[in-house]
């Protein structure tokens, strides 16, 4: 970031001080991580969600119903998608 570059560049020209970049990277570290955590709570305090809470099980279960059971061709894709992912899994056992 540019910002950086020149922060870097003045802290140089005033206090004649060389700082590496794990140097910086450390100065900026704790500052960082205190943002990473405040943050999202400063968003959630200042713009709380509108629903407080959703009744998923209800949800899933009457997506579930609406799309009935497995046909053919889904069972079908699930079966390559199982031999993928094993062939991928044993792949240096069985010599690939």
């Amino acid at each position: 970031m540019a910002g950086n570059i020149l922060a870097l560049k003045m802290i140089n020209d005033i206090l004649h001080l060389q700082i590496s970049w794990g140097g910086w990277a450390l100065a900026a570290g704790l500052p960082g991580i205190i943002m990473l955590l405040v943050t999202p709570l400063v968003i959630y305090t200042m713009y709380p969600p509108e629903i407080k809470k959703v009744d998923n099980k209800t949800i899933a279960k009457a997506g579930l119903a609406e799309l009935g059971p497995m046909k053919i061709r889904e069972k079908m894709l699930l079966g390559v998608f199982v031999l993928a992912l094993l062939g991928w899994i044993f792949s240096k056992s069985l010599g690939g």
